[in-house]
C-alpha cells in the first residue's frame, strides 16, 4: 500500500518523534541499513547490543550539521566586514553613505575614540528607543577599530589575505556589531507601522528586551563607545 510518514509530540515530556512505516513493501535485506540492528531472513528482529549504538550516528549528523553552521556563519560574517570596511574607507574618502551603513559617516568627520568618563555623552533614558538606537551605533567604534587594525598590518607588508586572517576575530565582533544595528534600527522603525494599541504595547517591550539584553551582553564596547 505504500509508504507512511507518521510525527508525533509529547506535551507532557517535550518529545518529538517522527518514524516511516511500510505497509506491505518489500526491501530487500542487501538495502537495509543494518550496521547494528539487525533482520533475519525469516523476518526475525535482532536489537542493538546496545541502545546507545542507535544514536552514534545521529549524533554525528548532529555535529557535522553544527559545524557547517559556524563554518558557513564565519564566512558570511566575514564577507560583511569585507563591505563595512570598505564602506568606512569610502567615508574617510569623503563618500556620503545612505542606508545601514550611514552611522559610518560620522567617522569621516571626527575619527571615533573612547571618551574619558566625564566628557561621555552617556544614554539619558535606556528606555527610549530612538535612544537606544543611537546607541548601537557603537558598531562605527569595532568597525573603525577593525579596518584600521587591517590597513595597519597591510602597511607593515603583510600580504591582504594574511592581514585579514589575522584580524578576522576582530572583524566577525564588528560584523555583529553592526547586524545588531540593523535589527534594533529595524524593529523600531516598523513599530510606528503598528496600529493595534495592545500589539504595539507588547512588540515596544519585546524590541526594548532585545536592545537591552544586547547592551548586557556587550557592555563593555558601549562603555568603551562613551555610551554608558
Amino acid at each position: 500500500r505504500g509508504l507512511e510518514t507518521t510525527a508525533t509530540f509529547d506535551p507532557s515530556t517535550q518529545e518529538d518523534n517522527g518514524f516511516l512505516k511500510f505497509d506491505k513493501v518489500r526491501i530487500p535485506r542487501k538495502n537495509m541499513l543494518m550496521k547494528h540492528a539487525q533482520v533475519e531472513p525469516d523476518g526475525t528482529y535482532v536489537k542493538p547490543v546496545s541502545d546507545k549504538l542507535t544514536y552514534g550516528t545521529m549524533v554525528f549528523i548532529r555535529s557535522m550539521i553544527v559545524g557547517d553552521y559556524e563554518g558557513e556563519n564565519t564566512v558570511m560574517m566575514l564577507q560583511t566586514a569585507r563591505f563595512l570596511v570598505k564602506s568606512y574607507t569610502a567615508a574617510l574618502s569623503g563618500d556620503h553613505l545612505g542606508g545601514m551603513v550611514s552611522y559610518l559617516n560620522d567617522v569621516s568627520q571626527q575619527p571615533i575614540q573612547p571618551h574619558p568618563v566625564a566628557g561621555r555623552s552617556l544614554v539619558k533614558d535606556i528606555n527610549d528607543l530612538g535612544n537606544l538606537v543611537e546607541a548601537y551605533k557603537r558598531a562605527a567604534c569595532l568597525v573603525e577599530a577593525a579596518a584600521k587594525s587591517v590597513n595597519s598590518d597591510l602597511k607593515r607588508g603583510k600580504r591582504k589575505e594574511d592581514a585579514w586572517n589575522k584580524n578576522s576575530v576582530d572583524l566577525v565582533r564588528a560584523s555583529e556589531a553592526h547586524c545588531h544595528y540593523v535589527v534594533v534600527r529595524l524593529f523600531v522603525e516598523k513599530l510606528s507601522e503598528i496600529m493595534d494599541v495592545s500589539a504595539h504595547r507588547i512588540l515596544s517591550a519585546l524590541c526594548l528586551l532585545y536592545a537591552l539584553h544586547g547592551i548586557t551582553k556587550n557592555t563593555g564596547d558601549f562603555i568603551k563607545a562613551g555610551l554608558l
